[in-house]
Parts: C-alpha cells; structure tokens; sequence
C-alpha cells in the first residue's frame, strides 16, 4: 500500500498477510457504518484504539471491543507513504511478476494439492472484479464461450468450419483456443 487512497479497507488485502479485513473480522465489517472508506481517510481519522476513525451502527458487545483491540494491534506497524500511489502485488510460488502462465498454475495448482482454494464462485463474482471480467470467466467456466467448436454444436456452423481461427488444424475447442493452440 502506498498513501492507500485506492485501497478499501475492509475489502482489499492491503496488510501484509495477504487477507482482508472482511476476511479476518468479518463481525466488525459488519457493524462498520463507512463500507466503502479507504485505507488512507481511515488512517486520517485515527484507526488506533478509540481513534476517530470508528463508526458503528450500534454499541460494540464487550468481545467485539476485544476484536477491535486485536483489529487495531495490525496498524501499529503500518506507515502509509503520501507520495506513493497504490499498487497492485501478484503473489504466487512462482514468481511475484503477473504472467497468464503463473495465473493459470495458481488456479490449477487447488486440483493437485489438498489444500482448497477459494470457491470459483467467489473467485469470478467478487466486487473488486470488473463485471465484463466476471462474465468472461463464467462463461469460460461454464463452457460458453463461441468457440467454433460450440458453435457446430448449437447448429450455427458446419462440421468442416470448426478447424481452429489460427490455422493450426485442430479443431477449435475452448481448452484448444486457451490452452493448447500454439
């Protein structure tokens, strides 16, 4: 996070665990009034204990007073940079620079090991995606994008019309198009 004007947060994972507060405090997110502040006007109005920056939509029970303390212990560190803008981190075992290559090993990697990733679902409808982004990876998921291959089969092309667009001579399959088609 640079001067986290761009971060959101509650809903960002801006903090060096790589979770969101939502995430982690999910009662506190709830009773939150500002859903949509920054991380930076929230450090501007005091996220310390007590600090200014807390609005809730009723009294805190005694023990959501204790998950606040644990909430603000996560700050005592952080040092917003007012020169710097946010950015985005790609985080993968491979490598920390984004490459279509190192999305699709994180994505595939949840089949070979035990332990589970996010639901898809939550994957492709999440608000911090773009809403053509989440309909694209739906209707990849689902199968339903026009390759040729699923154009024959809803009758719009002929058999010998569904070689691959590339000319390679396969036929042109979704997992051809995106995975295989050189």
């Amino acid at each position: 996070v640079g001067n986290g004007e761009d971060s959101l947060f509650w809903d960002d994972p801006w903090l060096e665990e790589g979770v969101s507060l939502r995430d982690r405090f999910p009662r506190l997110a709830g009773l939150f009034t500002d859903q949509g502040v920054s991380v930076g006007e929230m450090c501007r109005r005091g996220w310390d204990m007590g600090g200014g920056g807390w609005s809730w939509r009723r009294p805190l029970f005694v023990w959501e007073e204790e998950l606040l303390a644990v909430c603000c212990g996560l700050f005592h560190n952080v040092i917003l940079q007012p020169n710097e803008l946010d950015r985005w981190h790609w985080r993968s075992l491979h490598s920390n620079v984004f490459t279509v290559k190192g999305a699709y090993q994180t994505l595939t990697r949840a089949e070979e090991e035990a332990e589970p990733m996010l639901n898809s679902t939550e994957l492709v409808w999440n608000k911090v995606v773009p809403v053509k982004v989440s309909v694209f990876a739906w209707r990849f998921m689902e199968n339903r994008i026009p390759t040729r291959d699923n154009l024959f089969k809803r009758g719009i092309l002929n058999f010998d019309a569904q070689h691959c667009v590339l000319g390679c001579g396969f036929n042109e399959t979704l997992s051809h198009l995106f995975f295989t088609c050189d």
